[in-house]
């Protein structure tokens, strides 16, 4: 991969700065006219799960995923009605209240807005460190008053490669005391979810209060964690391994499918990198994930971080529509909510464009769209004449161009 650093002078105006425009296997080391763009694609298998030895109860099951002790496995305490603790609805709470060594970092209302399934019950998320995992609580509860009701209590532990999973679903009954009433993966497929379904590349985050815990560090969640790092490494094997007690039934426990990783999106790789999972429980991760993150209260939406749309082509939704096809997901319906709408009318700066987006359309040819001074249309500019200072660009301006090669990051 190089990066180039283009000044482009139109009719004597310096009219755009284009600052580490990044061209995947653009030009030659020494950029000349036999550069080339090419992909490759890593030919991997998607990581297995690991059936634990002596690991068939969910004490040894703990053990072996580093929760030794019998305080361990203490869940954050009930509390009573007067003073709820794991189902405090008091925001304040969030980034300071630590029970049983874990703490509390993030509250969800039982709102759309606040969680993309299970939407109709509150949720606490909890956080500790322990046995060289990071371990993340996700309780979801009916009431804040510790009775009798409809729980859904997970719990993931990640380390630099794996995930141990501990869940429990079912009627209604009293909060789990503890992790021992909870199953371990590999224990049943009646009372817990196959979690390798949606946590395809370990973390997910499609809200804004769960992309705000993704992303914090210390404030305000207080999560020491900043999930795109793992997810990153998670997605370049070919998801994590999950950890399990016992050997699978119906329930598959492995994140991805196919013979290769997928090339991420260019406006999405800033972020994740260039790689990507095929999931394999595509009706899980593409309706409870990837739809919800682009919907109206998803955070992608939230954030403006959405596909780009071309208009100079036929199909302006078609890097979205590559993408989620490719992904195995209903491009129709999730691109008509994750595509970037059209611009609004430009504002005209005498000596200034600003690029809107830039891609490579084959060897030798950048497109470059501009955000501003329409008068200008989009560029397809030769890197050629880009990195060699041949004063034509394709529409026939003159122009001098300067290129810098910066090393490969």
């Amino acid at each position: 991969m190089r990066t180039l650093e283009i000044r482009l002078r139109l009719n004597g105006i310096l009219v755009c700065t284009l600052a580490l425009l990044t061209v995947i296997a653009a030009c030659s080391p020494s950029g000349g006219e036999d550069a080339t763009v090419s992909t490759t694609s890593q030919a991997l298998v998607p990581t297995p799960y690991d059936v634990m030895t002596d690991a068939d109860s969910l004490q040894k099951y703990a053990a072996k995923c580093g929760l030794v002790a019998d305080t361990d496995r203490d869940l954050p305490a009930l509390g009573t009605a007067a003073t709820p603790i794991r189902g405090t609805i008091t925001l304040a709470d969030v980034g300071t209240l630590v029970s049983n060594g874990w703490r509390l970092i993030q509250s969800f209302d039982s709102a759309e807005t606040d969680l993309a399934s299970a939407e109709t019950l509150k949720a606490n998320l909890w956080y500790k460190k322990a046995g060289g995992r990071d371990w993340y609580y996700l309780y979801r509860f009916q009431d804040p008053n510790p009775t009798v009701q409809t729980t859904l209590n997970g719990v993931l532990g990640f380390d630099a490669t794996s995930i141990c999973a501990f869940d429990r679903k079912g009627p209604p009954n009293p909060p789990p005391p503890n992790m021992d009433y909870l199953y371990f993966a590999g224990e049943t497929e009646d009372w817990m979810d196959d979690c390798s379904s949606c946590h395809v590349e370990g973390y997910i985050a499609p809200r804004p209060k769960s992309f705000a815990v993704a992303k914090d560090g210390t404030s305000p969640t207080a999560n020491p964690v900043k999930w795109i790092g793992p997810w990153k490494t998670y997605a370049a094997a070919f998801g994590p391994q999950w950890k399990l007690g016992k050997a699978p039934g119906g329930y598959k426990w492995v994140s991805g499918q196919g013979t290769s990783l997928l090339a991420t999106d260019d406006s999405c790789s800033g972020c994740h990198d260039t790689k990507w999972i095929k999931p394999r429980d595509t009706g899980n991760y593409c309706g409870k994930v990837f739809a919800k993150s682009f919907d109206a209260n998803g955070s992608m939406s939230k954030q403006g971080n959405k596909f780009p749309r071309d208009p100079m082509d036929p199909d302006p939704m078609h890097y979205c529509t590559a993408f989620v096809t490719a992904l195995g997901c209903d491009a129709a319906t999730i691109c008509s909510t994750a595509v970037a709408v059209a611009p609004p009318a430009p504002r005209v700066n005498e000596t200034t464009l600003l690029v809107g987006d830039i891609r490579a359309i084959d060897s030798t040819t950048v497109q470059i769209t501009p955000r501003q001074n329409p008068i200008y249309g989009p560029r397809a500019l030769p890197l050629r004449s880009a990195i060699t200072g041949s004063p034509h660009s394709r529409y026939g301006e003159r122009s001098t161009a300067e290129a810098r090669h910066r090393p490969p990051r």
